[in-house]
């Protein structure tokens, strides 16, 4: 599976400033440090508009049609009160409203993957995340 444009983007920002600060920690002549510095500029100034365009153009997003029949699906099984809310107090209202930032921080923010998906059982199942690097 192909890693995100923007997951790359912000590793290779990420790894050139601890790079760029480790260098610029040690002693080193003001020219070379200069030339660091403007280098390290450009490429934040490069990686940070390859991001900002993929999060304007809303490549990270799902389409409309995938993300209503995922609220559609996850709503079906809800045993609502005549106020619209069940008894934990979820509204499908305000799913509906903040689903997009959900989505933001999930792919974008944390970054979350999902590796052998298929190897669930069908039916409820209580997931629980490892984190590994």
């Amino acid at each position: 599976m192909s890693r995100h444009p923007v997951l790359e983007n912000l590793e290779r920002l990420q790894a050139g400033g601890q790079i760029l600060a480790g260098q610029m920690a040690q002693w080193v002549e003001p020219e070379r440090r200069r030339s660091m510095g403007e280098q390290a500029v450009r490429e934040v100034v490069e990686a940070s508009q390859e991001v900002a365009s993929l999060l304007l153009s809303g490549a990270w997003r799902t389409s409309e049609a995938d993300r209503t029949a995922r609220i559609d699906h996850l709503l079906a099984s809800k045993n609502l009160s005549e106020y619209g809310f069940d008894p934990f107090g979820f509204s499908p209202t305000s799913v509906r409203e903040v689903v997009t930032a959900l989505e933001f921080l999930h792919r974008v923010w944390f970054r979350a993957e999902v590796h052998d998906i298929q190897r669930v059982p069908e039916g409820r199942r209580l997931l629980i995340a490892n984190y590994y690097s």
